[in-house]
This record gives structure tokens, C-alpha cells and sequence, in this order.
């Protein structure tokens, strides 16, 4: 293929690769191209992708289809195929200036089958004959008399069926007549003649015409299950369309076939006639010694178009890509593409990828969103708001970043969805979520678990950038309704990790989501004078417990409210030295564990200086592991300073 001047989607290299490699030209053909199949989770750049390989074909100047599967007005294969041959500027029939014309003979012979209104009279003074069949062969006959080369005018008929077959802007620039001679038009193409056309849907001793009535009571009775053939008939109608379509393509010119391959490109194959679609694809694929290349965009899980596909074929007929989360080093190629600096901290990098996990589309959301407000933090970035080109204002960048991650508003969303994903973030895993969603009183819940269970909220023990958002959601509700507030939810959990799924660890960890900061400083005092336990054991507790979210958003600077969370926490308490040095460690660790804030010397000096200190209280092996984690603090402080 020839370079594009439009470089690779940050992340997609590999995914830019495979596609280049799918629509060069090949050798002669006789091999099937595999459908290649996108799959990611909302806002992972699924359509982004396909908008760059569209673009990449653009500029070399081939013919591409892009269709939205999601869209309302593609309600069955035979809908989505009559775009991909029209004219329309975003589907195959559209000339390219270095490309040419593609014709669609057989696949529009096919539609003007299924679509033809056979009780109409055509030519007024000629009465049509009795019975659809023979209809169908006088119609097919007044076609073959039209012309050997290109189709006639048809008068009201042809018109007719042009009106149906062809959605609006399939008339753009043509009259309905002179769109179905387009698309029938046989100058130009291997294919001469119309008997040889209308030849192509013959199989063995039965006419052209039988197979064109069979694919039109296809279409008219979609869910009627042939017992023969083991499938329905939606499924062998999409079949007949998708080989009708590869038929016509291989009819390229030579020289078309220098040059990429034409290309489908198909988002949210999941949704409408999609699986269909896409198993019609793969399944016609099998013949090879075409010239298409497929890319569908689809959702993972179980809802995923992959499950309706052949993975015995996998390889042969279709290939899977996935798209990944960013890792740190795309984060900074976004920072620096947003910002237009060459180089920035890796520590910025490390923070901004922390709270995002490499969501593609949040990472995106929240890294413009840090440039505006000129690294000033996490917690101002999400407040921020996008320059609006008009008077309306637009979302925050924090609802931004949840529509990306829930794939629509959620304003929008099933409200006890909503709700119940917002109070199932504040468990730590799947277990303790379904236990809270269980939990609620009051009316019935309308989701379900399942439904909870496709929404990314834990990921392999790491927060997901969903849940830090909804764990925000949560500490703005307030105490009321089926779905209780922040301090509710988590002295829930508190309770279940007390008898329900007794956890010490996380009983304290939800203890000091609910602000019990003098209660989880005892607990950690408890493990320091037992000689059980051993230093790695109780600096992962302490690491474990301080990454607990918080409610509020504290304003530097950070050591000021590091002090009064302290005289808050004592102003009624009179702790022990030793634990109240050890309030103060946690305290420190809580807010530089917080993914909202930056780091700052000042808390990192506190968390040093106080695990120096009790690492000559600690009672059991290794306090060494404290000191090597005072002196990571220690660099911390001076890189921060």
C-alpha cells in the first residue's frame, strides 16, 4: 500500500500494521482476505481506528464504505448492502478520481429482486402475468430486452423499485432511473451481458429466476428456519448478498489491483443487523479470489459479534485485534501531542496514566484537560470544561471521561444502573459489589447482575478509571433513596468484611474510606507490636489500606491538611505516642495515595520521618523493610522538593 501522510493512531501500530498488510494488493487473489475484527470496550478508540483506515484509503485515493451499524436506518443486511453500492460519498459506488467507478451488477440484480413491487403495472397498457414468478421472469425478461450493454429506461417500474431500494442520499446527484442504470450499468466489466448476470444466481438445473424468487421470500420471511440447510433464512439471504457483492468485486481491472483493496469498514457490529452481517462476510470469504477488505469495530464480552463467529476459522476466514489500554509511554506521546513541548516529567506521565489506567478515551479527555489547566492537578482537570464554540456550555472533562468509559451520557443511562454501579465502586472486588447491589432495600433493581458485571469496574485488583469516577459520583450523593451516601456504603462494608467475608485488611481499608482514621491507626499499631507479623507483611497492609479514596478534595497545601486531619482525628482522643505517630504515617499516605493530587515533599518528609520512627517499635523481623521504605519516601522528597 502506499504511505499515508496520516501517521498511525498513538497506541494502534500494531492494529495500523495489520490492516495495511490486509488491503495491499496481493498475489492473484485466489486466497481469502479474513475479516478483521476490532474489539474493544467503550471509548477504546474502536472507531477512531476506523476513521484513520478510511483516511488512509482516501488518500491513496480507493474506495472504502464506512457504515454505523448502530444506526436506526440500517435495519437488515439488505439495508446496510444497498449503502455500501450506492453513491454516497462515505460507500463503495463513489467514484474516486484515481480509482474509478466500482459496478455492482449482481448484488443490485439481487436488490432489485427483493425490493421490485411485482403487483405494480409497469408499462400501463401491458397487464402483467399472473403468479410472482413469472412476474418477476416478465420484469427480468423487459431487462434483458433493455440492452446488452447497459440497462434502459424501465419506466415506473424501475423507478419504483429505485425509490425503495435507495435511501435518501443515495439520490443525490442522480435521478431514481439513472441510479439503478448506475448500478446495473455492465460497460467497463469482465461481465458483458445481463444472461450472464442474471446466469450467476443459477445453481445446477434451476433458473436464475427460481434463485432470485427463493432470495426474495428470504428477505420477506427472515426468521423462518430452513430444517435443510440448518440455518434461517435471514442468515442464507445475508449469505447470497455478501457472495453477490464479492462476486462483483472480482471483476476489477488490472490496473485497479496494483492499488489497495476496496474496504468495509463497519462500526458497532454488535448492534442491528451486524452479527449477521459480519457472519455473512466471513462465511462468503471462504471462496477467496476476491478484492474486499473487511474491518469490523465491535464491543467485547458476551455481547461481542466474536461469539457468532467460526473459531475453528480463526486465522483463515477472520483475525481478532484488540485494542489495549495505553501504556505509560502513549500517555506521553498524547502529553506531548496536546501540549506541542517535546519532553515532560515522567512523574506527570506516571499520574495521569495512574488515574486512568490507559483508558484510551479518558486518557485523551483528561490529558487535554491537564494542558488547559496548565498541570494545576488531577481534581482541577476533571472540573474543567472544554472551550465552547457556541453560548451552550459544554460537559466537565470528569463527564467527559464517563461517557467515554459507559459509551453514552450518564445522564442518559438506565438511572438504577447508574446508581448501582455508582455504589457497587466502592467495593474492592466483585464478590463484596454484588453483595452491596444485593444489599439495597426498596424497589426491585431493573439491571440486573449480569448487566453489572459487563461494566469495567475491577480489573485485575487495580482500580479502573470507571470506578475512580464513580467513587467521585458517589462522595457528591447525598444520604437518601434506595442507594445510600459514601459514609453508608462503606460502613456497609466495614460490616461485611466484620462477619459476612471476615477480612481484617479490608475491613480497615473501608473503615478509613468512612474516616475512621484513629480506628485503622490502632489496627496498624496492633501489627507492629506483633512479633507474627513481618515487615513486608506490614508495609503492604499500610500500602493496601492507605490507597483508600477519598471523600473531599483538599486544597494545598497538602501538609496544612495533613495537620488538621491529625488535631480533627485527637481533638477528642488521647492516643498513645505510638499511635499517634502512626496516624500521622497513614494520614501522609492516604493523601499522597490519592490519584486526584500530586505528590508533594512535604507529605513525603512526614511519611519518611515517621517510618524511621517506628521502625524502632516494630516488634517483628524485619524492620529494615520500614527503613528501605522511609528511604524510598526519602528520594521521593527530594525529587518533589
Amino acid at each position: 500500500m502506499a504511505e499515508s501522510h496520516v501517521e498511525s493512531p498513538i497506541g494502534r501500530r500494531e492494529g495500523a500494521r495489520r490492516f495495511v498488510a490486509l488491503a495491499s494488493p496481493g498475489g492473484d487473489g485466489s486466497e481469502p482476505r479474513p475479516v478483521m475484527v476490532v474489539e474493544g470496550g467503550h471509548g477504546t478508540g474502536k472507531t477512531h481506528f476506523l476513521s484513520w483506515a478510511a483516511t488512509t484509503l482516501y488518500d491513496a485515493g480507493v474506495p472504502y464504505a464506512y457504515v454505523d451499524l448502530a444506526k436506526d436506518r440500517f435495519t437488515d443486511v439488505t439495508s446496510v448492502l444497498s449503502f455500501v453500492a450506492s453513491v454516497n460519498a462515505s460507500a463503495l459506488g463513489h467514484t474516486r478520481d484515481d480509482f474509478g467507478r466500482l459496478e455492482f451488477p449482481r448484488l443490485w440484480m439481487a436488490l432489485l429482486a427483493i425490493c421490485a413491487d411485482l403487483e405494480f403495472e409497469p408499462l400501463g397498457e401491458h397487464t402483467l402475468p399472473e403468479g410472482e414468478r413469472e412476474r418477476l421472469k416478465w420484469m427480468l425478461g423487459k431487462v434483458r430486452t433493455r440492452g446488452r450493454g447497459v440497462l434502459r429506461k424501465l419506466g415506473d417500474q424501475l423507478e419504483r423499485a429505485g425509490r425503495i431500494i435507495s435511501l435518501e442520499e443515495l439520490l443525490t446527484g442522480f435521478g431514481a432511473v439513472e441510479l439503478i442504470r448506475a448500478g446495473l450499468g455492465l460497460s467497463g466489466l469482465a461481465v458483458n451481458t445481463i444472461d450472464e448476470v442474471l446466469g450467476w444466481f443459477s445453481t445446477g438445473s434451476a433458473e436464475p429466476v427460481d434463485e432470485l424468487i427463493a432470495l426474495r421470500h428470504q428477505v420477506q420471511d427472515p426468521d423462518h428456519y430452513n430444517a435443510v440447510l440448518g440455518r434461517s433464512n435471514r442468515e442464507l439471504a445475508a449469505q447470497s448478498l455478501c457472495k453477490a457483492l464479492r462476486a462483483d468485486l472480482r471483476d476489477l481491472s488490472r490496473a485497479q489491483r496494483r492499488v489497495p483493496t476496496p474496504a468495509l469498514m463497519l462500526d458497532n457490529v454488535d448492534r442491528g443487523p451486524g452479527p449477521e452481517l459480519v457472519s455473512a462476510l466471513v462465511g462468503s470469504a471462504k471462496e477467496g479470489g476476491d478484492h474486499l477488505s473487511v474491518v469490523a469495530a465491535t464491543g467485547g464480552g458476551r455481547t461481542g459479534v466474536v461469539n457468532v463467529l467460526p473459531l475453528a476459522m480463526e486465522g483463515t476466514l477472520w483475525s481478532r485485534y484488540r485494542l489495549q489500554p495505553f501504556t505509560t509511554a502513549e500517555v506521553s506521546e498524547l502529553l506531548v501531542e496536546a501540549s506541542g513541548q517535546g519532553w515532560h516529567s515522567d512523574d506527570v506521565v506516571d499520574h495521569l496514566w495512574g488515574f486512568t489506567g490507559g483508558h484510551p478515551g479518558a486518557s485523551a479527555a483528561l490529558v487535554e484537560a491537564w494542558v488547559r489547566c496548565e498541570g494545576s492537578g488531577v481534581a482541577h482537570a476533571l472540573r474543567d470544561r472544554p472551550p465552547s464554540p457556541g453560548m451552550e456550555a459544554l460537559p466537565t472533562t470528569e463527564n467527559l471521561m464517563l461517557t467515554s468509559v459507559l459509551g453514552e451520557s450518564p445522564n442518559k443511562l438506565n438511572t438504577d444502573l447508574l446508581a448501582a454501579l455508582t455504589t457497587c465502586s466502592a467495593a474492592r472486588d466483585v464478590e463484596s459489589g454484588l453483595w452491596l447491589y444485593r444489599e439495597q432495600s426498596g424497589p426491585s433493581h431493573e439491571v440486573g447482575e449480569p448487566v453489572l458485571l459487563e461494566r469495567p469496574l475491577w480489573e485485575e485488583d487495580r482500580p479502573t478509571v470507571l470506578r475512580r469516577l464513580l467513587q467521585r459520583v458517589l462522595a457528591r450523593r447525598e444520604p437518601i433513596g434506595t442507594y445510600p451516601d459514601w459514609g453508608t456504603v462503606h460502613r456497609s462494608l466495614v460490616h461485611h468484611y466484620r462477619t459476612v467475608r471476615p477480612d481484617p485488611v479490608r475491613k480497615a481499608y473501608h473503615l478509613l474510606c468512612a474516616g475512621e482514621f484513629l480506628l485503622v491507626a490502632e489496627f496498624l499499631v496492633e501489627r507492629l507490636i506483633d512479633p507474627e507479623i513481618d515487615g513486608d507483611e506490614w508495609v503492604w497492609t499500610l500500602q493496601d489500606i492507605a490507597a483508600a479514596p477519598t471523600r473531599s478534595t483538599f486544597e494545598r497545601p497538602y501538609f496544612d491538611v495533613l495537620l488538621t486531619l491529625l488535631g480533627e482525628q485527637t481533638r477528642t482522643a488521647d492516643p498513645s505516642p505510638l499511635v499517634r505517630t502512626t496516624l500521622k504515617l497513614l494520614v501522609a499516605r492516604h493523601l499522597a495515595s490519592d490519584p486526584d493530587m500530586f505528590r508533594t515533599a512535604e507529605l513525603h518528609a512526614a511519611a519518611q520521618q515517621t517510618l524511621s520512627d517506628l521502625a524502632a517499635d516494630f516488634a517483628g523481623e524485619g524492620s529494615n523493610r520500614l527503613l528501605a521504605e522511609a528511604a524510598q519516601h526519602l528520594s521521593l522528597w527530594d525529587r518533589f522538593k
